[in-house]
């Protein structure tokens, strides 16, 4: 399991935040993709001046000899690449495209995905070459990773330190309730203040307070937040048929979910906010 560690990051007094725009499960390449909303999306982060992570399945990375491929779901701009056989190569470049417009100093961790899209060594390669071409080795957390950031009110105040458990996704399953159970229990797996996750394309958030004795003696409580981000993968779409459709998957829930963090808000519980 990789780490990353932010060990300094402002926030304006102490009712300071910053918000994370979390995008997950974006799967460039495939025909059922929103590109438009992905691409309004990136511009909200943009214009928020947001800090920004992705979770994993960037591309679609299903290769010709995949038993799901089939090239009339393959979009129009990587058709080129398919025939050339490049095609993992065109969809790391349409990736590069929209996320490059990003700031990369605001990128807080890129993750892979699960060895069934972005993972797979004839894929790797490609990823990792895209993200050092825009900055963001530093940040590649593999398929999970611990992520510590360390924040600071100025240079004179002390610090707050927030950790959290990044995975691409352990589970998916048809129905919420099991992808909320299994959300709850990754905290007795990973001590963590939050755990964000995709691959199950289902934004969905769950709070997790257990109590516990402060130092000085007294009961107290620690709200925990467990998230799963969304996608841009379309399950249903006009005039074509992709894997989600036979299996009869259930529509999913486009676009990005954010991360809010007040580090040094004096009520611990609004420390942390997931807004789906």
């Amino acid at each position: 399991m990789r780490t990353i560690i932010h060990p300094a990051i402002m926030v304006d007094g102490r009712g300071g935040s910053i918000k994370v725009d979390v995008y997950s499960d974006t799967h460039l390449g495939n025909r059922q993709v929103a590109e438009d909303m992905l691409r309004d999306d990136i511009s909200q982060t943009i214009d928020h001046g947001n800090y920004w992570m992705h979770l994993g399945d960037a591309i679609e990375g299903i290769l010709p000899n995949d038993r799901r491929f089939d090239p009339h779901n393959v979009t129009d701009w990587a058709v080129e690449g398919w025939r050339e056989s490049r095609i993992i190569e065109c969809q790391w470049e349409r990736m590069r495209h929209h996320f490059g417009r990003l700031d990369p100093t605001k990128c807080l961790a890129f993750l892979c995905g699960d060895g069934k899209h972005d993972a797979k060594a004839q894929v790797a390669d490609v990823r990792r070459s895209t993200l050092d071409a825009m900055g963001l080795l530093g940040v590649d957390g593999g398929v999970a990773a611990f992520m510590r950031m360390r924040f600071k009110r100025g240079e004179a105040s002390g610090t707050k330190t927030i950790t959290g458990l990044l995975h691409h996704g352990w589970f998916a399953g048809r129905k919420k309730g099991g992808k909320v159970n299994n959300l709850v229990d990754g905290f007795l797996k990973w001590d963590a203040d939050y755990i964000l996750c995709g691959h199950g394309h289902t934004p969905l958030a769950v709070a997790h307070t257990p109590i516990g004795l402060s130092p000085h003696g007294k009961i107290e409580q620690h709200k925990r937040w467990a998230a799963m981000a969304g996608t841009y993968l379309k399950t249903y779409e006009h005039n074509v048929t992709g894997y989600g459709e036979v299996a009869g998957y259930d529509p999913t829930s486009l676009g990005v979910i954010q991360l809010v963090i007040r580090p040094f808000a004096s009520d611990t519980r609004k420390r942390l906010e997931i807004r789906l």
